[in-house]
């Protein structure tokens, strides 16, 4: 049997549900939205956009997106963090290009892909124009390209031969730039897209970098086929599934089923009732910057909201209705010979 006719038969065996299996729980989230127009909140954009973690602006925003409220926040609370970002982040990322221009501060003054990928994405999320705030953004992704068509967060990464890009590194960036709004994209913008494409189909979604400089995503690989929520700047590979759907709608290009046929198999294997269930909570382990007062790292803390969502074992309705979209995606593609 082929993968073309392999993805048929998964894609076939996977019950539907109904709408109401895909409806979240609201618990928490007023608490949350309150938090955000705290002087707690202010007082952290004050000093930086990203951190603490995983309790501060930034991550809240980032939940409440992924569970589809939206809607409920504040523009202000958004608009805050913008500011935060245009007076924290220079355009640039290694080390030395940072520091010439802003001294000791360099370690928080550089975005790094996921931070800027994820940024970006909440920020499109919430209507708020990126390039009013961060002008040099669309251009930032495409100069810090790998040879490979990938990103990396780690600057060493860069250094190696042959570049050592990462998934986590990569996937948020290409996502924002496939959705991005503001105007028509520039052909360096397409080839970034397509060539950050065509890398994830490359590994088929689930293989890590080969690359001698990056040993530790191999072992990552086992990670990613458990699905994790929210996911921040994490890769799973239902995320990579999503990632790659959005760009079939966009772009005019074709996928081969091989390269996703080992994600969708892992899928359907650990969903089989359709039921997307949280398998890792990824975060607990990260300590954070604290930025009252001086920079010193320390422990992280959760909020009710992230708490409630991110139970290991619980059936997660928004990865459930996600899961939902792109088997729908998947079939339309097939039946139209762009997956083949």
């Amino acid at each position: 049997m082929t993968n073309l006719e392999q993805l048929h038969r998964l894609l076939g065996s996977v019950p539907e549900l109904p709408i109401s299996e895909f409806i979240e729980s609201d618990e928490g989230v007023a608490e949350s939205i309150q938090f955000l127009e705290s002087p707690l909140a202010q007082e952290w954009l004050s000093q930086h956009p990203y951190w603490p973690k995983w309790h501060g602006v930034w991550w809240r925003l980032l939940t409440l997106s992924e569970l589809g409220f939206q809607d409920r926040v504040p523009r202000a609370a958004v608009e805050a963090l913008a500011r935060s970002a245009q007076r924290a982040y220079e355009d640039g990322f290694f080390e030395a290009e940072i520091s010439r221009r802003v001294g000791g501060l360099h370690r928080h003054a550089r975005p790094c892909p996921c931070q800027l990928g994820n940024l970006c994405l909440i920020l499109q999320c919430y209507g708020v124009d990126i390039d009013q705030y961060l002008p040099w953004a669309r251009s930032w992704f495409i100069r810090y390209q790998m040879s490979d068509g990938g990103m990396s967060c780690a600057e060493k990464a860069y250094e190696a031969t042959p570049h050592a890009s990462s998934m986590v590194g990569m996937i948020a960036g290409l996502e924002a730039l496939i959705d991005w709004k503001g105007g028509a994209r520039s052909d360096d913008e397409i080839q970034f897209i397509e060539r950050a494409a065509k890398l994830m189909i490359m590994r088929q979604l689930v293989r890590a970098t080969d690359a001698p400089a990056n040993p530790e995503e191999k072992l990552d690989e086992l990670d990613w086929q458990q699905t994790a929520f929210p996911r921040f700047y994490f890769y799973d590979v239902q995320r990579g599934l999503k990632v790659l759907m959005k760009y079939l709608e966009r772009f005019q290009g074709a996928i081969p089923a091989q390269a996703l046929f080992p994600a969708v198999e892992a899928m359907v294997r650990r969903f089989p009732d359709g039921r997307v269930r949280v398998e890792r909570r990824f975060f607990e382990d990260v300590d954070t910057w604290w930025t009252v007062g001086e920079w010193k790292r320390g422990g992280v803390e959760l909020f009710p909201l992230l708490e409630r969502v991110s139970q290991v074992g619980r059936v997660s309705p928004a990865l459930t209705q996600e899961w939902h979209k792109i088997q729908r995606s998947l079939k339309e593609y097939l039946s139209e010979g762009r997956i083949y």
